[in-house]
């Protein structure tokens, strides 16, 4: 396949690996021990919950955010040198004509997606992977694909419906891949993707059932 522009990865052969606040943000940092130095306010996001994808790149790294109306979810993206990302003072906030230093200015840049995400390199471009919800507590998780990190993204296409939803009125939710694992094959996508469950009486008796999946996906 050729460079990203204007097509979309249809990864295949799905198989399992294994069975299992928008606006004030705070940030902290550890010791290799995990004990907090400290607690730093930082301004106000507004309505978009920052975080839900990180992409490193040499130029930058990107954040990407969500900005959640419940069944309406909206992508957002900013980006802060290498290095600085800690430091909300350097993020610069993607808009409709280029980039701005206030989060008020922020646009969306797509939609459809899930309170968790992933975007990573692929193919000359960038691949997103998402949960789908344009339709509610849909099972179904796809894949886009955008030659630039802001996009424009291509159309979503149909990777994998997790197989667990309808069961015990469970719901599978946030699916994002995992490129930097180690160990990781080249020629595959590992994605996980969380199930929860309706009934509560249920997910007391069972807590199994609130545990991640993941499945490997064969890009082409």
């Amino acid at each position: 396949m050729g460079a990203c522009c204007g097509c979309t990865p249809t990864p295949s052969s799905a198989r399992s690996a294994c069975a299992g606040s928008p606006g004030r943000a705070r940030s902290w940092s550890t010791t290799p021990s995990s004990s907090m130095l400290s607690i730093s306010e930082v301004p106000g996001a507004g309505d978009v919950a920052w975080g839900a994808a990180i992409m490193e790149h040499e130029d930058a790294t990107y954040v990407y955010g969500v900005e959640d109306r419940g069944s309406d979810k909206h992508l957002h993206l900013a980006k802060a040198p290498p290095g600085a990302v800690h430091d909300r003072s350097q993020w610069s906030y993607r808009t409709a004509n280029g980039w701005s230093t206030d989060p008020q200015d922020s646009a969306r840049i797509t939609d459809g997606v899930a309170n968790e995400l992933s975007v990573q390199p692929y193919d000359g471009g960038y691949l997103l992977v998402t949960s789908d919800t344009r339709e509610l507590f849909s099972p179904d998780m796809v894949a886009r694909t955008a030659c630039p990190p802001a996009g424009p993204w291509g159309e979503a296409q149909l990777v994998y419906t997790a197989p667990e939803p309808g069961e015990d009125e469970r719901f599978a939710y946030n699916a994002h891949a995992h490129p930097g694992l180690p160990g990781a094959d080249p020629d595959e996508l590992l994605v996980s993707y969380n199930v929860n469950t309706f009934d509560s009486d249920r997910l007391f008796a069972t807590p199994s059932i609130y545990r991640p999946r993941f499945v490997r996906l064969r890009l082409p």
